[in-house]
């Protein structure tokens, strides 16, 4: 596989600045909202200054001017922003006599405080020229400024002048650079840079309840069936004037009621417990990878590289991912149906792969993986309604079945049979039906708590990211 590389052709006296196949972090563009004021079109020069946009910085300066917004502080920054990064050589005449109107328009300004000390320096001693002499007095003059000042002087004007000028101002650069190399914590934070923007977590909507239709006519078509045989053995017993056996039927119907109640329990946790040992159990091999470059193979790269990075304290790593190659497959498949036809790039979900990882070797330590097989056991009382209410149902038939074929034996088979063919398919499908029902609810409560425990993994990474470095610390770095 041939590696994928990006070419930046640099002709004439062009230069490639930057030159990159992916970029991560907040590269920003800024608009000029509409209806802003000249202080806000000021202010957002500046944001393109700091960021070397020069020309744009320029011209917004220059538009805050022409509706009126002259201060000290935009003086100073238009010459900054006019002469930043260049020689007078390198200004057109047009340039050249905007200069010369800029430092006229000086002398009209009555405010003497840092700012028109600092437009002061640049043009008595980096505009005019200099001899060996005038430097260590202009490099005085540069550094008794305020900070701001001074560091814009020495960030943006080191190339104005030439020989031992240039290099003084060359080796303040230079000592401005070493001074804020680690300056803002940048040792903890650069690395924040890279890292894109999370994306919003996301989970799964719940499956809605889904009863085929064959279960709901045998529930609801048994029912009234059985119902029916029940009410004619009844007549049946009651025309030959025997109530006893009736007894028999009220506990015989008590009896199913409670296996009913009983095996609908012990059907539900059986059911769901499967569902939950597919969920971890290690998948079959797949015929065909994701393709190479999609959303789907990055979630491959992302999962393999957390999981194989994030091995629980004292397990060998071979039978950590084995054991864990069901739970990966899981995780991964919901992430790509969650994110993949979003147009979010994976890396903006990483970290949401790591908390994965880390929830899912978090239980591996604490041996709360399979816990649920512990609280999908079938309660004691459900195995005792099902076996008791069994018992019961076969006590009171053996009571009150022979008294129905006594009073009328065609008849009273005939709806003997009705019931039984009619209550065994009405009772497995109501199971299912019920299990259904339960599992809707079952799961919506997991995934509220899933839910809310990815939207805190959420907000503590961003508020880990919250200190990343912009755009201009970067560029000053």
């Amino acid at each position: 596989m041939t590696a994928p590389t990006t070419t930046n052709v640099a002709q004439g006296n062009a230069h490639v600045g930057v030159q990159a196949g992916v970029v991560h972090g907040d590269i920003n563009f800024y608009r000029v909202p509409p209806g802003s004021s000249p202080e806000e079109e000021f202010a957002l020069g500046l944001k393109y200054l700091d960021g070397r946009v020069r020309d744009r910085a320029r011209t917004l300066i220059e538009k805050a001017v022409a509706r009126g917004y002259l201060t000290t502080e935009v003086q100073f920054y238009r010459l900054i922003a006019l002469l930043s990064g260049r020689t007078l050589r390198q200004l057109s005449d047009q340039e050249l006599d905007h200069l010369e109107a800029v430092c006229a328009g000086l002398s009209r300004l009555d405010d003497h405080d840092e700012w028109a000390a600092g437009s002061s320096v640049i043009i008595h001693h980096l505009l005019a020229p200099a001899g060996v002499a005038e430097t260590d007095r202009a490099v005085k003059e540069i550094d008794a400024l305020k900070q701001r000042q001074r560091d814009e002087i020495y960030g943006h004007l080191e190339a104005l002048l030439d020989g031992a000028m240039q290099e003084a101002m060359w080796r303040k650069s230079v000592a401005l650079a070493e001074s804020q190399r680690t300056a803002g914590n940048r040792l903890n934070r650069v690395w924040k840079f890279f890292h894109p923007t999370p994306a919003q977590p996301r989970t799964l909507p719940v499956r809605p309840a889904a009863v085929p239709l064959r279960d709901q006519l045998r529930a609801g078509i048994g029912a009234a069936a059985f119902t029916l045989a029940v009410v004619q053995m009844i007549v049946l017993v009651a025309a030959r004037g025997m109530l006893d056996p009736l007894l028999g039927l009220l506990a015989g119907l008590v009896g199913l009621g409670a296996f009913c109640v009983g095996g609908a329990e012990r059907y539900y946790r059986a059911a769901r417990l499967r569902a939950k040992e597919a969920e971890i159990r290690p998948p079959r091999q797949r015929g065909r990878e994701a393709p190479q470059g999609g959303f789907a193979r990055k979630m491959d790269v992302l999962f393999n590289r957390y999981f194989g990075r994030y091995v629980p304290d004292g397990t060998d790593r071979t039978y950590w991912r084995s054991q864990t190659a069901g739970i990966q497959r899981h995780l991964r498949d919901e992430l790509v149906e969650l994110y993949r036809e979003q147009r979010i790039d994976a890396n903006r979900a990483a970290w949401l792969v790591r908390y994965l990882v880390g929830d899912v070797r978090r239980q591996w330590e604490q041996d709360t993986l399979t816990a649920y097989r512990q609280a999908l056991r079938t309660p004691v009382k459900a195995k005792a309604l099902q076996v008791g209410g069994l018992a019961l149902l076969a006590l009171g038939s053996l009571w009150f079945v022979p008294a129905v074929v006594t009073s009328a034996p065609l008849a009273g088979a005939g709806w003997i049979l009705l019931a039984v063919a009619s209550a065994v398919p009405a009772v497995r499908s109501s199971f299912r039906i019920v299990a259904e029902r339960r599992r809707v609810a079952d799961d919506q409560a997991e995934r509220e708590v899933k839910d809310a425990a990815r939207w805190a993994a959420y907000h503590r990474w961003c508020e880990k990211l919250s200190d990343k470095p912009s755009d201009t610390e970067m560029a000053a770095w």
